[in-house]
Formats: structure tokens, C-alpha cells, sequence
């Protein structure tokens, strides 16, 4: 992608894969930092290339000058001292621990003497080593490249559980087969970060837009996030899934049809039942002279007889009972 950074120079952005919040979709930059920084360099008349590396990669390159802008970084001390930043954080975010579903960690203390895999060079590092030494539980810590090979690592059991920022743990954990914890910790703030003492026009630039967007809920900032919040939905359940659900949901408006049908059915098939067995009831009811139903040996199967009290001096002992002599 090219579009004319502030100095008329090339302004060249790292990029590495962190979906949804920035990645390569093939050979297409995307994601979030990616259609905000394409929005402001369209209003600007900027000229941008994405460069893409891994994420030390990319911060090494940042450092020594060999890409000018890398978007997603968290803003700490040591970081302040190496690069620059604008003032006003573009995204917030927090760290997760995610596990497989089969092996679900549900405290700090399920981690003693767990592998656990995590960005190399991250700030989540320091944080998460703090947080179980406050517990007092062992842990090994596993660096690794990208979160995609975090995530792997969990998945083919290399290690335990796999640190990663939320938004990249909602976006990717269902087709990896993983689950996130209640292990959170560590709120960041994110901000585009450059080369130090470098590109100041561009980074206040920034600043004027993210300030007046976030503003205005109607800015293209918010319809940014409410695209990609859309889109980590959607990644979160698989497609086939998604056919499933609808062939589900096709079948239970069926099954409710169908046995709405049976019970008004059923209700009409009583209804007429009970208007006829009234109607024999009245009949009975009018008749003056008792009505027995006897077998053949004499046993007395039924009797009717409203007026019997009248007609009978004494009831038999098996008046109105069924199967008695």
C-alpha cells in the first residue's frame, strides 16, 4: 500500500500478525491500526508501505531506523527511552492466559510448575513473572516469536497455557481449540510508536485524530472498532458452525410449528370428547329410573341412579362400584 508522509518521504509501518488489531490478510495490510492509519494518511496526503516482521523484529527495526511507525505498541518506561510516542492511547487492551479445553486453569495456583508460553520480548513478561511470584508459584516461562506459535504451542501441547492480549485471544482462540481463563491482568495502553526523537509531525498528527475521534461516537474510529468487533465474532465460531446453528434454528421453528399443530389438535379432540361425554351425561342425568350395567354372573360393572335415594330404601353395599358381588 503506498500513500505521502509529512516530510514527502516514504513513511514505512511495521506490521506483524496480532489479528484482529493488525496483520497481513496474503499480501493485504489489515486490521485495526491499519484502516485507522489509512484514514488519517488519506485525509493527510500521506505516502505509507508496511513493512512486515515479526514483532522483536519489528522493534528492532524501529529502533535503528530501518521502519519509521510501529502501531501496537504498549507504552512503558523502558520503552519511552527508545522510542517516541504520541500522547493520547489509540487502543487499550489487557493480557489472558488461554489453556486447552481439556485442560481448563481455573487460578494462579493451577500454574504451579507449568509451561507457559508467551511473546518474546512482550511487556506481559515482567507483569506475569510479578503476579506468580506473588503467590510464590513455580512457572516456566516459554519466549516465543509470534502468538501465533504461542497459541500452536498450546494446541499441540508443547506447553500448558499461552499468554496473549485479549483482543487477539477472542479472535483467535476457537480455531485453535483453546479457551481463555480468569488469569487477566495487565490493562495497557497502545499507542503508534516511532523512531526516537523522529517523525514528531506525524505522531501529533496522530494525536489530533485519535483525540477528536474518540470524541465523537459517530467517528470513523468507532464504526473501525465495531467492524472488527463484528469480525472477532464471527472468527470465533467456526462457518460450519454458523451452518449448523442455522439448520438448528430452521428445525426448532419446524418442531415449535409442528407441535403447536398437535396440541391444538389435541385440544379439539378433548374439547369434542368432553362435550360428548356431557351431553350422555345430561341424557343419564333426565333418565327417572336407575340404570345398571350387570355381567353375566351378576357382578355389577356400573350404576346410575340420581333419583335412588328416593327409589331405593337401603343403597347396596357396592351402589356405583366397579368389579363387586
Amino acid at each position: 500500500m503506498s500513500v505521502v508522509a509529512a516530510d514527502d518521504a516514504v513513511l514505512r509501518v511495521g506490521i506483524y500478525n496480532n489479528a484482529p488489531k493488525i496483520f497481513m490478510d496474503g499480501e493485504t495490510p489489515s486490521g485495526i491500526w491499519v484502516d485507522l492509519l489509512r484514514e488519517i494518511a488519506q485525509q493527510e496526503h500521506w505516502q505509507v508501505t508496511y513493512v512486515p516482521c515479526e514483532w522483536q523484529a519489528c522493534l528492532d527495526a524501529l529502533r535503528a531506523g530501518h521502519i519509521d511507525l510501529m502501531p501496537d505498541v504498549a507504552y512503558n518506561a523502558e520503552r519511552a527511552a527508545l522510542f517516541s510516542f504520541h500522547e493520547k492511547p489509540a487502543l487499550r487492551s489487557w493480557s489472558e492466559l488461554y489453556t486447552r479445553t481439556d485442560a481448563p486453569i481455573e487460578s494462579i495456583l493451577d500454574l504451579a510448575n507449568k509451561r507457559v508460553a508467551v511473546l518474546d520480548g512482550a511487556v506481559q513478561i515482567n507483569a506475569f513473572k510479578a503476579m506468580v511470584a506473588g503467590f510464590d508459584v513455580p512457572v516456566t516461562l516459554v519466549p516465543l516469536p509470534t502468538f501465533e506459535a504461542v497459541f500452536a504451542a498450546v494446541a499441540d501441547r508443547s506447553v500448558d497455557a499461552g499468554i496473549v492480549n485479549n483482543r487477539y485471544g477472542e479472535y483467535n482462540a476457537v480455531r485453535n481449540g483453546l479457551i481463555g481463563s480468569p488469569i487477566v491482568f495487565q490493562p495497557a495502553k497502545l499507542f503508534f510508536a516511532a523512531t526516537r526523537n523522529t517523525h514528531g509531525d506525524v505522531l501529533r498528527t496522530i494525536d489530533r485524530y485519535v483525540g477528536e475521534w474518540q470524541q465523537d461516537p459517530q467517528s470513523v474510529y468507532f464504526e473501525v472498532l465495531h467492524k472488527w468487533r463484528d469480525q472477532t465474532e464471527l472468527a470465533a465460531t467456526p462457518r460450519r458452525l454458523w451452518v449448523v446453528v442455522g439448520a438448528v434454528g430452521l428445525l426448532a421453528l419446524v418442531a415449535v410449528g409442528v407441535g403447536l399443530f398437535l396440541l391444538r389438535t389435541v385440544w379439539l379432540k378433548n374439547r369434542l370428547v368432553r362435550m360428548e361425554h356431557a351431553r350422555m351425561q345430561a341424557m343419564l342425568d333426565a333418565m327417572p329410573d336407575p340404570l345398571f350395567e350387570l355381567g353375566l354372573d351378576g357382578t355389577y360393572f356400573d350404576c346410575h341412579a340420581p333419583r335412588a335415594e328416593r327409589l331405593l330404601p337401603s343403597r347396596p353395599s357396592c351402589w356405583g362400584k366397579r368389579w363387586c358381588k
